[in-house]
């Protein structure tokens, strides 16, 4: 969601996709910034991304007037950067390739770009783990095959959240028709109880069943769980409006999913009203809440904005 001179939004899931050269990296980091939008969550694809949403957070709160040198240098009190480090399933296949040029690369019992992982996430302390997940209908066309079998992707996400619930790091999951192997995982590889799993796990672009919602809920106890909502992937779909009414408002969060946040400036506006709320302020103020609770664990500082946020709130009634 989007922020406009009088209102106060975040971008809860924002894509840098493709890896690329240094080249596509430079122009990644150079790109402009809106001042309609206060804070964003810059998601990696792929080990290859880490160096450009590094850079790109930093330039972004440097751009806004700050001192980036603060908390991992991705804050400043005018405006949120959280980069998130993490293998996305889509891309798995390519990181898996490229960990074949890799002097150290290890056997397939592990991951090469681990190591890159933790040294990205110990570099930044505010930094999320993300995207990561599970998809079971990302085919490979030119095989009819998924990219990468359901069972290497298991192996990728248990390792990944496995870092984030060490780290204790805000985890941002995608999954797509694997809420089996995905709930497997969260009730039977990590336990119940306080620092055995994640501080925060959010559900990017949710797609499940109203149904889904608290076996989710139940699953990633004790995290806090976030749904988000993405114009792009879920304000077409039929069942949208049920799944939403079925997620209490402390758990929504509102995305774009695109590489240009600004395109979803005018289907938020025609769109959120559908599912939400009557008005369009109050959804943004909820949302923004939502966001800086999401990320709080890995923003300390975001405390103060919380509290302040939290307060005017609370006498707007």
């Amino acid at each position: 969601c989007f922020h406009s001179r009088d209102r106060q939004s975040a971008e809860a899931a924002h894509h840098l996709t493709g890896g690329g050269d240094e080249r596509d990296n430079d122009a990644k980091t150079n790109m402009p910034l809106s001042f309609h939008v206060r804070g964003i969550g810059l998601m990696s694809t792929q080990p290859r991304d880490f160096p450009a949403v590094s850079a790109i957070c930093n330039v972004l709160c440097g751009v806004e007037g700050g001192d980036s040198s603060d908390e991992g240098g991705v804050m400043t009190d005018q405006f949120h950067a959280i980069p998130c480090f993490g293998v996305h399933p889509w891309f798995l296949h390519e990181a898996e390739a490229d960990g074949a040029h890799v002097a150290d690369s290890r056997s397939t019992a592990s991951f090469w770009w681990e190591k890159d992982l933790r040294h990205a996430l110990s570099s930044h302390p505010n930094a999320a783990v993300g995207e990561i997940g599970l998809d079971a209908i990302r085919y490979d066309p030119s095989t009819g095959e998924l990219c990468t079998p359901m069972e290497r992707q298991k192996e990728a996400f248990e390792l990944q959240i496995r870092i984030a619930t060490e780290m204790q790091r805000t985890v941002s999951v995608h999954a797509v028709q694997a809420w089996g192997p995905m709930m497997d995982i969260l009730n039977t590889k990590l336990g119940k109880k306080k620092g055995d799993k994640p501080p925060c796990i959010y559900f990017h672009a949710f797609g499940g069943k109203a149904s889904v919602v608290d076996q989710l809920n139940a699953a990633c106890r004790p995290a806090k769980v976030y749904y988000g909502f993405a114009p792009s992937a879920n304000f077409k779909l039929p069942n949208t409006a049920n799944v939403a009414r079925k997620i209490w408002m402390d758990q929504l969060v509102l995305e774009t999913d695109y590489e240009n946040y600004l395109d979803v400036r005018q289907q938020l506006k025609l769109n959120v009203l559908l599912f939400f709320f009557s008005n369009l302020f109050s959804c943004l103020r909820q949302t923004w809440l939502d966001s800086s609770l999401l990320y709080m664990p890995c923003f300390s500082l975001l405390t103060l904005s919380v509290m302040m946020l939290t307060s005017t709130l609370r006498k707007g009634g």
